[in-house]
């Protein structure tokens, strides 16, 4: 069994789970938790987590099916949500802050401070130590988690809509912009770029695949260990043109990226995706939530919600049989590689500065 999650436009949250060996979906709950839009969800362990337009976020409890509370703190639409080992909810507004929350007790550890637009996105090393954010200010920012502060800044040639650390390497990482990503290095420079077709929504990592999703209603794979193809080995060139006052004034030619294969399955643009496993839910402004089954690369279920969908997350149906020992999950222990005073540090600068966090019971 699968759960799926979405939010939509329409300000609903859904939950229906799917029985994979029949292909049967079973509606879970359905409710209205925010007053605007929902723009992403994040899951960890049995909470969810959903950030909306309304500039709240919102917390649930998936094993007791029941609202937890709402944190609020940010002064703009909450754009990016990010658990990390459950210890932290990371949080990216279009007031162009990062938060970050103690799961513990939902206390803000640390404010982080760099962008002078929207946060779109932010990915969190494995390690736990750095961390990438990306802006509407074309700012990428390398933070250092263990101190609360800027790395590095980079300024990056184009507005950018989602960055993503490459698995299996140091420091490598992925920045997507409206039709293209390119692949940096950890120093900086590009190593590869995709050009595609249709504009670009969300992008992921499937084993050495990096899936794209598009308006044109597609998934799009790309395998990053095979080798790019030359110019005079492209098959197909886009002509992008810098226009004014309805003037051409500039004409490139761009090679289109040819994905190793291709998954279509709306009628609309894809919205959002989630991977769990070898499963592959994507949702639309179709209304459709379909799911996919990666190892055979065939669809096998779709589910209409009747609304306008905006994100989604799979989260595996043994999240109903976790104990049910308190209403807010416990946190882990610290690793004792980690210093306790690096891990304090932002938890004092948060408090000098009074904060003020409120969690409202649902």
């Amino acid at each position: 069994m699968l759960r799926i999650i979405t939010g939509s436009y329409e300000h609903n949250l859904l939950c229906v789970a799917l029985d994979v060996k029949h292909d049967v979906f079973t509606p879970i709950f359905h409710f209205t938790p925010h007053t605007q839009s929902i723009r992403c969800l994040a899951w960890g362990k049995k909470v969810l987590a959903s950030g909306s337009n309304d500039e709240h976020i919102r917390l649930y409890d998936l094993v007791k099916r029941k609202e937890l509370g709402t944190l609020i703190h940010h002064d703009g639409a909450i754009l990016c949500l990010e658990f990390f080992k459950f210890k932290w909810l990371f949080s990216g507004s279009a007031d162009g802050k990062i938060c970050i929350w103690r799961t513990k007790d939902w206390e803000i550890l640390a404010e982080l401070k760099g962008h002078k637009g929207p946060v779109v996105d932010m990915t969190i090393h494995k390690s736990g130590k750095i961390m990438l954010s990306v802006a509407e200010d074309r700012r990428l920012i390398l933070w250092n988690l263990m101190t609360a502060r800027k790395a590095a800044v980079r300024v990056l040639p184009h507005s950018p809509r989602q960055v993503l650390f490459v698995p299996d390497t140091v420091s490598e990482y992925v920045v997507a912009y409206a039709r293209s990503i390119d692949l940096f290095t950890s120093g900086g420079s590009v190593l590869r770029s995709w050009t595609l077709k249709s504009s670009i929504h969300k992008i992921d990592w499937y084993k050495s695949y990096l899936l794209v999703s598009c308006d044109d209603g597609s998934l799009n794979f790309f395998d990053i260990n095979e080798k790019e193809a030359s110019k005079d080995e492209a098959k197909k060139t886009e002509k992008i043109s810098k226009v004014s006052n309805t003037k051409s004034l500039n004409i490139k030619e761009k090679p289109i990226s040819e994905p190793n294969f291709i998954l279509r399955g709306h009628a609309a643009r894809v919205k959002d995706f989630s991977i769990l496993n070898n499963y592959l839910a994507s949702v639309s402004t179709d209304g459709n939530i379909v799911v996919w089954d990666l190892e055979k690369r065939e669809q096998l279920a779709v589910y209409n919600a009747g609304d306008r969908l905006n994100c989604v997350a799979l989260v595996p149906d043994e999240v109903e049989h976790l104990q049910k020992k308190r209403a807010l999950p416990v946190e882990e222990s610290e690793p004792e590689s980690e210093p306790e005073s690096e891990d304090e540090r932002p938890k004092k600068r948060a408090k000098a500065r009074k904060t003020k966090v409120t969690i409202t019971e649902g």
